[in-house]
């Protein structure tokens, strides 16, 4: 579970650009806006993937708790520029409509979902250090896989209810949740074949 909540902090910018890079006819400048905060995000990511690999070298349990917690924050704080650039991107030049708005809307709240597992300060105490750094490590994959699929929503938001002047007509939402039950499905399949 915590691998997979890894991979979708980690992935959703690249499914982000993507979803932008695809969509781009839509909304050239805003869309380009949105491939800046998705590098952003990668960054992020790519600070988690350093920390989670170089948590356990050398020090004590509570140095690596430490390093794992400075890098969360250095995280959140790319992330949440990544957010706010996507927010912006997602405004340009439109008014008000509600699905744009409705995308823009949950993946905010999930951005700030992930943000507020900040507040959570798991100590178990001096006999249970080991425990204390795994609970560490699960909020942090928790916190980025929320704030991942924030942003990945707000990349949606970007290029949503917007004319196609050319490429696929489609609408992004619908396209985007039809490939996540598709996901799903396999996910699952994988899951029954393990058994």
């Amino acid at each position: 579970m915590l691998r997979v909540l890894s991979l979708l902090g980690l992935l959703a910018p690249v499914l982000g650009a993507v979803v932008l890079m695809v969509f781009r006819r839509r909304a050239p400048g805003p869309a380009a806006l949105g491939l800046i905060a998705c590098v952003l995000a990668l960054l992020a990511s790519g600070v988690g993937l350093v920390a989670e690999r170089t948590a356990f070298l050398g020090g004590d349990l509570e140095g690596m708790t430490h390093r794992i917690e400075a890098a969360g924050l250095i995280r959140l704080l790319l992330m949440g520029a990544a957010v706010l650039v996507l927010l912006g991107a997602a405004a340009m030049g439109r008014h008000v409509s509600s699905t744009w708005v409705a995308a823009a809307v949950a993946g905010l709240v999930l951005c700030l979902a992930g943000a507020a597992t900040q507040l959570l300060a798991i100590d178990l105490g001096a006999e249970h250090e080991g425990l204390t750094l795994l609970a560490a490590m699960l909020v942090e994959a928790v916190r980025f896989a929320l704030i991942g699929a924030g942003t990945l929503l707000l990349c949606l938001g970007v290029v949503t209810s917007r004319p196609a002047a050319t490429g696929p007509a489609e609408e992004p939402l619908v396209l985007a949740g039809r490939s996540a039950q598709h996901a799903w499905r396999l996910y699952q399949q994988l899951g029954a074949r393990r058994r």
